[in-house]
């Protein structure tokens, strides 16, 4: 599980386990929770980590001036 904007290849792990709801039931399991939309994006692996760096110096103006990190 990656945030909005994590590249797919991370240090990270889970374990998710899907099913339908016919087949919860058919096994005495409760849902904790219900799928309600998903999406995915990307854009080239080449390209990924200066986008970001690009669009957070872009974000950091917008809402508080010059960025103390990226200059």
């Amino acid at each position: 599980m990656t945030a909005a904007n994590a590249s797919g290849i991370n240090d990270g792990a889970a374990a998710l386990v899907l099913m339908s709801a016919d087949e919860a039931k058919a096994r005495g399991l409760e849902p904790l929770a219900r799928i309600a939309s998903w999406a995915t994006a990307g854009v080239d692996p080449a390209i990924m980590a200066p986008a970001r760096s690009r669009r957070r110096r872009r974000r950091w103006r917008r809402r508080a001036g010059p960025s103390p990190i990226w200059t």
